[in-house]
């Protein structure tokens, strides 16, 4: 998108915001690109080179759309040493694939003759031609090397001789003669500055720790040595692959223990220089684990915020061992990634309470492994409400922390049944400078507290204010915000729009069907439910509610939404259309309240030992009498020993 919007400013400022925005690739974003392309009057070319290191799908799918989408005249080219999975076959037979292979790109003999005895006047007569020429096979990058090693050599025999015999290995010998040809102290500049991807004056002079780094740098620009330049200053250049390879293998042969300290060194630079994707990936390369650490400790919030969740992954994945103190901050950071690759929410939830367990108070661990802890979306309310009241007197002095985790501590509580402490926590934060995502599920958890209250009007004006939000933020499709589609839904089902309703509650549903069995998927398949009850759909309805029902039982504590289930299940019994619960056997759930109940204890008393809100514990224990047909809780344990589902009644 950068490189379009530099050759055609203006058309994809909406495809960049989607991206920004955490949209769907191919879903939102391609198509916008694919617009901002087909809006392109003059024909351009777009090209992307090294396509072979790329090796994830998504970036093939990527480059294949972009192909797919540009206009009559333009051109993309894909240059790569292997060949790339962009649909090959069906380009070739549909005519619009041109292929430029080895043997396109092969030198003949007489243009090795042109390049070396013509451009170069290297002098070589036509047998040493020929000895070149069946030596590289036209290979150009091999032509380039051996006119450098002509050039700074004297004994041209020797190098034309050894190209004769079939054991050299032609790359590193040919790199070697030029490196043996230029004084150690460019040689060994050459070596320790291979570590490096790109190079300028500042950076190699804190790499070799030399500042006459500038002298050196005009020399290789003078004499060639395989550079290229990255901007039109120069300022930045680049070693050839081959070249750099070369320079690399021999840095490891003559001083081995010169490239972690090497890699360091390039690591504080681009620290210094504010670059930390490079700071990180040097440190990395060197092996320093505790840099790393604190490296990604200062950018870890920023990476987040732009869902680089790929790059954070990867630098995780690769951190050594030893991270110094950030072991356990870096462990947490892992977790919040779990999260937005759909890792099931119980299991990361038992992943961040092993992070507590290990980071004791350190606020840094708290920050991020609390967004994991008071979310909603883990599938168990009353303890998502008792930990977010703990994690907000934790960052009571922490206004960026709490700006973090009012959104989700609000919904909780709205899960919860607690509308007037959601309001109140609420209500003062919602026009707090935020990021738009936080602040479209504040309105859309207001959205929810005004509907279930009545007040229609209000429910829609917080509605389309946090759609707006989505909107703004270019997140129409992103996943974590789904919520949003099933909020305009519901409202509008209240509003008496069900047309309406029902285009937002199908949108919702694709999107959190993507994470199957999610809280998220509950929600928004209950509220299905109702509206298609309230569309005479109950064919809809009934499937929509057998899926809820199978989630509801996975989890420990859905809040509200039982009891939205268990009204949605009544109103499809009433008329006979379902099988009775009579008879049939209880869930785990409620097992787990059936034992509670043979104690006496009170709902309150219940939901307290495990972990429930009280509008659970009703739900279940509904559920339970109509599987018994019984009317009171004695009547209930007293049938489910009958059955053998609890033991024996103790004896004095």
């Amino acid at each position: 998108i950068a490189a379009l919007e530099r050759a055609m400013p203006g058309r994809f400022e909406q495809a960049e915001t989607a991206l920004l925005g955490g949209s769907d690739v191919y879903e939102t974003v391609m198509p916008l690109v694919a617009n901002g392309i087909a809006a392109c009057d003059e024909p351009f070319v777009f090209a992307v080179d090294d396509f072979h290191v790329i090796h994830a799908r998504g970036c093939h799918r990527i480059v294949a759309a972009l192909i797919d989408a540009v206009p009559a005249g333009a051109s993309v080219i894909v240059t790569s040493r292997t060949l790339p999975p962009l649909r090959l076959a069906r380009r070739r037979v549909s005519g619009t694939l041109s292929e430029l292979g080895p043997g396109d790109l092969r030198f003949s003999l007489e243009e090795s003759d042109r390049l070396l005895n013509g451009s170069l006047a290297l002098g070589l007569e036509r047998g040493q031609l020929e000895q070149v020429d069946a030596r590289v096979s036209g290979w150009g990058a091999g032509l380039a090397l051996i006119a450098m090693a002509l050039r700074r050599h004297h004994k041209r025999r020797g190098i034309l001789d050894a190209l004769a015999s079939s054991t050299v290995n032609i790359e590193t010998y040919l790199v070697e003669e030029v490196l043996d040809g230029s004084s150690p102290e460019l040689g060994r500049f050459l070596r320790r500055t291979a570590i490096l991807g790109r190079l300028n004056e500042s950076l190699c002079a804190a790499v070799v720790d030399d500042p006459d780094a500038r002298d050196m740098l005009n020399a290789i620009r003078r004499d060639s040595l395989f550079v290229s330049a990255l901007d039109p200053a120069g300022t930045w250049l680049r070693y050839h692959d081959l070249f750099a390879a070369t320079l690399a293998r021999e840095l490891e042969r003559r001083e081995p223990g010169m490239v972690a300290r090497l890699h360091v060194r390039a690591s504080g630079w681009y620290e210094d220089a504010g670059m930390l994707d490079e700071a990180i990936e040097h440190a990395l390369r060197g092996g320093d684990g505790p840099r790393a650490a604190r490296l990604l400790a200062a950018t870890w919030p920023t990476l987040i915020g732009e869902r680089r969740h790929a790059t954070v992954r990867s630098i995780l994945d690769r951190l050594p061992e030893d991270r110094g103190e950030l072991t356990v901050l870096c462990e947490a950071v892992d977790v919040l990634c779990m999260i937005s690759e759909g890792v099931d929410q119980r299991f990361t939830y038992e992943r961040a309470e092993g992070v507590v367990t290990r980071g004791g108070e350190d606020l840094r661990v708290r920050r991020a492994i609390d967004r994991v802890l008071v979310s909603p979306f883990c599938g168990d309310i009353g303890r998502a409400v008792r930990l977010g009241r703990e994690a907000w007197q934790r960052h009571a002095d922490v206004p960026d922390a709490q700006i973090e985790l009012a959104p989700q501590i609000g919904m909780a509580l709205w899960l919860a049944g607690d509308r007037i402490e959601s309001r109140r926590l609420l209500e003062p934060r919602v026009r707090l400078p935020q990021p738009s995502a936080m602040r479209a599920w504040i309105f859309a958890t207001l959205a929810m507290l005004a509907a279930e209250e009545g007040d229609v009007a209000l429910a829609d004006q917080h509605a389309r204010e946090a759609a707006d939000e989505v909107e703004a933020a270019g997140a129409q499709t992103a996943p974590e915000l789904a919520g949003v589609h099933w909020v305009r839904g519901e409202v509008l089902r209240c509003a008496g729009r069900l047309a309406e309703a029902r285009g937002h509650l199908d949108r919702a549903l694709s999107m959190e069907e993507r994470l199957p069995g999610s809280l998220g998927h509950l929600i928004a398949l209950v509220l299905d439910a109702q509206l298609a009850l309230a569309e005479r759909d109950r064919i809809r309805a009934r499937k929509r509610a057998r899926r809820a029902r199978s989630i509801v039982d996975r989890h420990a504590d859905v809040g509200t939404f039982a009891a939205r289930l268990a009204a949605v299940e009544s109103a499809l019994e009433s008329r006979s259309e379902t099988a009775p619960l009579l008879g049939s056997t209880p869930t785990n759930a409620e097992l787990r309240v059936l034992r509670q109940l043979d104690g006496g204890k009170t709902v309150a008393q219940i939901g307290a030992d495990l972990y429930l809100s009280s509008n659970t514990i009703k739900s279940h224990v509904r559920r339970l009498y109509r599987r018994f047909g019984t009317s009171t809780r004695e009547d209930t344990v007293a049938a489910a020993r009958e059955r053998g589902l609890l033991g024996a009644k103790q004896r004095d």
